[in-house]
């Protein structure tokens, strides 16, 4: 993907649209892209400075700069950036894919150490606990349990997650609970690395939030305090992610709406049809579609409340939504689609 002449995410994006593959859950897709186009970047400016570019070291990432071809926090660097380049000096990385893995006890030092012999990296197993990636550094540049750097990563496409960094989620990616370290392996004189991506933050809200914490964990009644920097990447903005040029936004943004699978049976019906299979999803999302063949909506309880109220009625809610308070009042109407089907419900019931 170095090859400038490939566009990486509208391959993807075509990939996406056209065939049977698993978009992950929180769009770790996205974020691995993202980590790859930053991977790439690093390694061609880092063969420009070789007499053979295909030399081996080129392949190895320096730590600031690969997180500067990430994000957009390095060209005007403030305070706490000028810190972390300063502090990660002499730190290195190296990976060129991901690899799957399917049992959470491979986030052991010792086999992340075999991960980046080979230059990988960890997307990590199904429902494993507070961390969806993992990336290596090593500080100096020969690589060994004591000296690794993690650096850890959450992916999410949910718009519940806004510019405002979650520090819930930064907990969770703790080392010692993650069992990467323990009271005796955890030997490096480097921060952790934590990043989360909050990929649904609209784009006029897109900022970066950097942090450095002292954080102290407790395993089996023992205190271990760690150093860490937390990055809170929030929306695909170009001014916050490198790889994502201006005009290229609008494609993130279908990726990201890509990402979102569990729509996509209602793609390309007309309104009825869509409305119909909707219903059939009872509950399964907050479309009205989903809920108003059964239930009153709560937004559209509300609507009613708002309407009534000086009329005589008093509000009243339950889980659901409104309760009719005065039955003179008749209920809101349901859509076309859902009255079509309570009638022909009452047609085919039992005599």
């Amino acid at each position: 993907m170095a090859n400038p002449s490939f566009n990486a995410p509208e391959a993807l994006k075509l990939i996406l649209d056209g065939f049977s593959v698993h978009k992950g859950d929180r769009g770790e897709l996205l974020t691995l892209l993202l980590l790859t186009l930053a991977r790439d970047a690093t390694v061609v400016e880092a063969a420009t400075h070789l007499i053979t570019p295909s030399d081996a070291r080129s392949r190895i990432l320096a730590i600031p700069d690969f997180f500067g071809n990430l994000l957009k926090c390095t060209a005007k660097p403030t305070k706490i950036v000028r810190q972390f380049i300063d502090e990660f000096k002499g730190c290195f990385m190296h990976f060129n894919h991901f690899i799957k893995v399917h049992e959470w006890a491979l986030l052991r030092q010792d086999y992340l150490l075999g991960y980046m012999a080979r230059g990988a990296a960890v997307l990590c197993a199904n429902n494993q606990p507070g961390v969806d990636i993992v990336l290596m550094g090593m500080h100096g540049t020969r690589a060994h349990t004591s000296n690794l750097i993690p650096i850890l990563v959450q992916t999410k496409n949910d718009a519940t997650y806004t510019a405002q960094p979650d520090d819930a989620l930064f907990d969770a990616m703790d080392p010692y609970a993650l069992k990467i370290w323990d009271h005796v392996t955890a030997k490096t004189t480097k921060p952790v690395i934590r990043i989360v991506f909050a990929l649904a933050v609209q784009r006029e809200d897109a900022r970066l939030t950097v942090v450095k914490k002292t954080k102290t964990s407790v395993i089996n009644g023992v205190e271990a305090k760690f150093e860490a920097y937390d990055f809170w990447v929030a929306g695909l903005a170009s001014g916050v992610l490198t790889p994502i040029p201006p005009q290229a936004e609008d494609l993130w943004d279908a990726l990201l709406q890509a990402s979102y699978g569990w729509n996509e049976p209602y793609k390309g019906l007309n309104a009825r049809p869509k409305a119909l299979r909707r219903s059939m999803n009872a509950g399964g999302g907050t479309h009205p579609d989903h809920w108003d063949s059964w239930v009153l909506p709560r937004s559209a309880s509300h609507d009613i409340a708002t309407k009534t109220k000086g009329k005589g009625q008093t509000d009243s809610e339950d889980v659901f939504g409104l309760k009719n308070p005065n039955p003179s009042v008749p209920p809101p109407a349901r859509s076309s689609a859902s009255t079509e089907q309570a009638s022909r419900s009452r047609n085919t019931g039992t005599r």
